[in-house]
């Protein structure tokens, strides 16, 4: 029997229309993906195609964050706190 490897993903629920999931079930087996490895891919190709455009998007590693281009704070793992006056 083979070992199970550890992964180092982060686990979420995600709710969308059946339509959409149905397409990109179809998207995950047209490219030998698994749903959640497909949905992953597109993330990526969005986030890329984001950073093309906008920048890199600079992840936090402190427990508070601000974003100097939008002044919005930034708590690890929860929500935005405070998005700056005026932006």
């Amino acid at each position: 029997m083979g070992s199970i490897m550890a992964t180092e993903k982060r686990q979420f629920t995600m709710r969308m229309q059946d339509n959409t999931y149905e397409k990109i079930r179809y998207l995950a087996f047209v490219d030998r993906r698994s749903v959640a490895m497909e949905i992953e891919h597109i993330l990526l190709k969005y986030i890329t195609a984001y950073e093309a455009e906008h920048g890199a998007i600079v992840v936090p590693t402190d427990e508070l964050f601000e974003y100097p281009s939008t002044g919005c704070r930034w708590a690890l793992n929860h929500r935005p706190l405070k998005r700056a006056e005026g932006r």
